[in-house]
């Protein structure tokens, strides 16, 4: 049986990106779906949080110039954090195939609705 920071470690989900009100309205969505939700504005905030304490999922903005791709990189280099799981989620509309090439398991466009969010995280973290 786990305990109550191994269940919590599953559902922990990072979202990455400088627009406060995205932060914001993703924690909402996932928080009333019972994920934990730790927000990071950058590329470096986000490395410097998942050496302490890796979530399962993030969810990356790709406008961060140049910072989302080396981020991607850093990680799956990593031995201890290469089994963190990450979409990005875009403005972009058809660069799903070219990002799942860099290692990236899918993305997410914006605008997206909320059912969408939910069940593509969901099916991650199952």
């Amino acid at each position: 049986m786990k305990n109550q920071k191994e269940v919590k470690q599953m559902n922990k989900v990072m979202i990455v990106d400088d627009d406060e009100s995205l932060r914001k309205t993703v924690r909402r969505i996932l928080e009333s779906e019972s994920f934990e939700v730790v927000e990071t504005i950058n590329y470096y905030d986000c490395w410097e949080k998942i050496q302490k304490d890796p979530p399962k999922l993030i969810l990356l903005d790709i406008m961060m110039p140049g910072e989302s791709f080396n981020l991607v990189q850093k990680i799956n280099s990593d031995l201890k954090l290469k089994s963190i799981k990450i979409v990005y989620i875009t403005a972009l509309g058809g660069v799903k195939e070219r990002a799942v090439g860099t290692g990236v398991i899918t993305t997410i466009e914006k605008p997206f609705k909320r059912k969408e969010l939910v069940a593509v995280v969901k099916k991650i973290l199952k």
